[in-house]
């Protein structure tokens, strides 16, 4: 890996000119698995060479394949000598340019946004889902840019910010992911206690409003509960600082799991998935819709006003859009959760819906593969 406070020569040795240079930018660890399933499908249709531009601080959590030449990871300190990064960006000579989404304003992400209109790149192509920050609209567009979205409603919230609908394309490729959540033998690794059901909630970085409040109000429950449920938190990646949930163990006794139990793991052994918002909520879903297996019961927990600030600040106003179009439970009050968790025939009621309306959603998703493969392979070849 390289570092953007290397000398500037030492940089370009091992860069690659002959093939055409494709580069992906990339500050947090949800646009991963979007960023290997393009580079996945180009590298098997194409004869390009790849440089992935990533924050050092998400670097670990980038796991490129044995022996794949044709890639060059760039690790780069977020907001460390900008002219720099941007120089060493033009040098690379990158035909086409990924960029995924990041909340944090002073991430490479954004700081390469926010210069898009000094460099001449063929396509930039801007990978979109439903709780990616929209700041990437705020800055100065290159003329040659496209959205990348997951499905029709991702389009529509795009289209309602204004975004020119011929720019937005419903991404086949993005859809591909669902092979990564297939869930299968590798996924039967067991962290259950005895015969309790399990529960787990995808926190989100503390430093959004509400997260804390909401995983309070989670842990809260155990006291209640403890007897027919075992309950677990995991901390998003991002959050080093563990002494919030170190006292949610402390004070309720909740379990907190650390990074190594991947989301299909959880999935697969779970009852019960909550999170407030983000992709893990979508992931759930395409493992749901993928398989005949039921995973349980999804449920976005959002109480108070602090939560619903931020998602309205996350969508800009479009969250209404975003609830109708995927499948699980929205609890917005503390007592609906409870009477989840205190009716098992009410729950079972709800997982059976849950898995019906994840198949009918990822039927739907995959309807648009040929035209997107067409328009986005033609794009590629300029």
């Amino acid at each position: 890996m390289l570092d953007s406070g290397q000398n500037i020569k030492s940089l370009y040795k091992n860069l690659n000119f002959k093939k055409k240079n494709i580069a992906f930018a990339i500050s947090d660890p949800g646009g991963i698995d979007y960023v290997k399933a393009y580079i996945n499908y180009l590298d098997k249709n194409f004869d390009v060479f790849f440089h992935i531009l990533i924050s050092k601080n998400i670097q670990n959590f980038y796991k490129e394949k044995k022996n794949q030449k044709n890639l060059s990871i760039h690790s780069i300190t977020d907001n460390k000598k900008k002219d720099l990064m941007i120089k060493f960006l033009k040098k690379l000579d990158i035909h086409h340019f990924f960029l995924t989404q990041s909340y944090r304003s002073k991430s490479l992400v954004n700081i390469y946004a926010k210069n898009l209109y000094q460099f001449k790149f063929k396509n930039i192509f801007i990978i979109q889902d439903y709780w990616g920050v929209m700041s990437i609209l705020k800055t100065n567009i290159h003329q040659n840019y496209h959205y990348l979205v997951i499905d029709i409603n991702a389009k529509k919230i795009l289209s309602n910010l204004g975004v020119d609908k011929k720019k937005i394309i419903i991404s086949a490729i993005q859809k591909k992911i669902i092979q990564k959540f297939k869930i299968n033998k590798n996924c039967n690794k067991k962290f259950k206690i005895g015969k309790k059901k399990t529960i787990v909630f995808f926190s989100q970085p503390l430093s959004f409003g509400g997260i804390k409040e909401n995983l309070i109000v989670f842990s809260t429950l155990y006291k209640k509960y403890f007897k027919n449920y075992t309950f677990f938190i995991k901390p998003h990646p991002l959050d080093n600082d563990l002494s919030f949930y170190t006292k949610l163990f402390l004070k309720y006794k909740i379990k907190i799991l650390n990074q190594s139990y991947s989301n299909n793991i959880l999935f697969n052994n779970s009852d019960i998935i909550i999170n407030s918002f983000s992709s893990v909520g979508y992931e759930h879903t395409i493992a749901q819709g993928s398989i005949n297996k039921n995973l349980g019961l999804l449920i976005y927990l959002r109480l108070g006003e602090k939560i619903k600030k931020t998602l309205k600040k996350l969508n800009d106003n479009n969250q209404g859009m975003v609830l109708k179009s995927l499948p699980g439970i929205i609890a917005k009050k503390k007592m609906h959760l409870a009477k989840i968790l205190d009716n098992e025939d009410y729950q079972k009621k709800l997982i059976t819906r849950y898995s019906y309306n994840s198949k009918k959603y990822l039927d739907n998703i995959n309807k648009s593969n040929k035209m997107f493969l067409s328009k986005f392979n033609n794009l590629i070849k300029q």
